[in-house]
């Protein structure tokens, strides 16, 4: 038996409750291991010495180094105490508790060092959002979806529909536009859009903010954003705009004002920028000011517009205690607004109940990726890869992931696939199989091509029809167990089984051949 392999961490991904009577208990071990069974001896931690339940543990998951056993315990205490035995292939019995593993385990002074949770609490246990985890989202990036019927100066637009997109060209997409759209939005299954910044701003894609309070009148105003939400909840379809804190433009007028220097982040030299691009300076987010200021601008959209989202850009980089207080303010407001962070990595500590509700899950991405396109990865490595995923985060963070194939900051999915018609189709199924809120990209429903930025932002050809493969596998999320029911994701005979499971209900997706091959069951 690997000793070495074997982790738990309590009050974790591997030690969380999903209710004040339902707690899930995860332990690690290698893949492979000559282990015969695992059995979890749990109770009352004001008892445990005399008093125990016990439960054997099943593996779940499987990814290339590790095992991963679960259980879900139904609690009668919310004090919970735990020691897991481990019995080798020759019955050997360990028990496993904060000390390690050890033959002996004395169970009268157990309050010494067995696993707990100590208390649950409700109010740390991580919610779902009902709206949310039922959603299937349509990325807009607004320029280049529609041009609406109102009448506004035209004299901008430097692009037309058949144009290749350059960094700064405008094709005139607005929200009236959007407005517009609303009835095929409905049709094809969409019931939740994520919108790209609408704010005041000098370019195309407005992440560089110079008033936070003014719609740019490129898209619009007050009114016509209002009564597009309004057109949005008659359809049942949720609106969620993305929120630019990290930076804003050079010419906001706090950056040109001495009297709010401290609101940026300086430097000996001048000031810290997004990235490399000197025209988005950083908010100084460690500034309680700067605090004050954007959340009252967020408080002010929610109660102004009645929006249902904020997709946080470049949240990593301001300060988890921002997103704490951000978190309380804007439930206060709206208590089903859902929090959207952007973060490309593990975004385990911005999901604990307190800050964020769902991240944006670029290593999903990744992964279909390696496996569609540059075929880093074969069916097994895709198994291997999705189940990793899953253990970094508690059941309720998986169900809310903001699944992605593509985005306006990434090359087509379509055109990485080599413009293969089965591999887009297989990833979009793959999408809504997989657990979490998958989020579409405009015009994936028409197969559009292109490279990164800027060739991944052409305009919508409205003259082009959906295909109607891609729209039934949109609607294939109205069935509850893509939503809420078991995973499980394995490799048999070069397949890649993903399968869930609700009740009596199964349904399961089988791919093979990197994509070229795939059936569902």
């Amino acid at each position: 038996m690997n000793k070495q392999a074997i982790l738990h961490i309590q009050d974790s991904n591997y030690a969380y409750p999903k209710s004040v009577d339902k707690f899930v208990v995860r332990l690690r071990v290698a893949r492979n291991d000559d282990i015969q069974k695992v059995i979890i001896e749990y109770g009352c931690k004001y008892t445990f010495y005399d008093v125990r339940f016990e439960k054997e543990m099943k593996i779940k998951y499987n990814d290339e180094l590790y095992s991963y056993y679960e259980v879900e315990l139904k609690l009668d205490d919310p004090r919970l105490a735990y020691v897991f035995r481990i019995y080798d292939s020759s019955n050997e019995m360990y028990y496993y508790f904060e000390e390690g593993l050890s033959k002996e385990f004395d169970y009268k002074n157990s309050f010494y060092n067995y696993f707990q949770y100590a208390h649950i609490n409700e109010v740390d246990i991580v919610e779902e959002v009902e709206w949310f985890k039922n959603a299937v989202f349509y990325q807009i990036f607004v320029d280049r979806f529609n041009r609406g019927k109102n009448k506004k100066d035209f004299s901008y637009i430097t692009m037309q529909k058949e144009d290749t997109p350059t960094p700064h060209s405008f094709y005139g997409g607005d929200l009236e536009g959007i407005y517009d759209k609303i009835e095929y939005l409905h049709s094809i299954g969409i019931n939740a859009i994520y919108l790209t910044p609408i704010f005041k701003s000098i370019s195309n894609h407005k992440y560089d903010i110079i008033d936070y309070e003014k719609i740019d009148e490129h898209f619009g105003n007050d009114e016509i954003f209002i009564n597009l939400v309004k057109k949005a909840h008659e359809y049942g379809i949720k609106i969620v705009i993305d929120v630019v804190f990290n930076h804003c433009s050079n010419q906001h007028n706090y950056f040109n004002d001495d009297k709010y220097y401290d609101y940026f982040r300086r430097t000996k030299d001048g000031y810290m920028t997004f990235a490399d691009c000197e025209y988005m300076p950083e908010w100084n987010g460690n500034n309680p000011k700067v605090v004050d200021y954007l959340i009252s601008i967020t408080k002010n959209w929610i109660r102004k517009y009645d929006i249902d989202g904020l997709r946080l850009d470049v949240a990593d980089e301001l300060p988890h205690e921002f997103w704490r207080r951000f978190r309380k303010e804007v439930r206060n407001e709206k208590n089903d607004c859902i929090i959207v962070g952007e973060d490309w990595h593990d975004s385990y500590t911005y999901l604990l109940g307190d800050q964020f509700d769902s991240a944006m899950n670029y290593a999903f991405t990744k992964a279909c990726v390696d496996y569609f396109a540059t075929q880093k990865l074969d069916e097994k490595g895709l198994s291997d890869r999705l189940n990793m995923l899953l253990m970094r985060y508690r059941e309720q963070n998986n169900k809310q992931c903001f699944n992605l194939l593509d985005s306006h900051d990434k090359e087509r999915f379509y055109t990485q696939v080599g413009k293969s018609k089965n591999k887009l189709l297989a990833g979009l199924n793959l999408l809504m199989f997989y657990q979490g809120v998958p989020c579409i990209y405009y015009a994936t429903e028409q197969m559009m091509e292109g490279e990164g930025d800027p060739y991944c932002r052409r305009a919508f050809d409205w003259d082009k029809k959906p295909e109607q493969e891609i729209l039934d596998i949109l609607k294939l999320r109205k069935e509850k167990v893509l939503v809420d029911g078991d995973i499980q994701i394995y490799e048999k005979d070069g397949k890649l089984y993903v399968k869930r499971t609700l009740d009596d209900k199964t349904k399961t997706l089988v791919i093979s051949k990197n994509g070229e091959e795939f059936n569902v069951e």
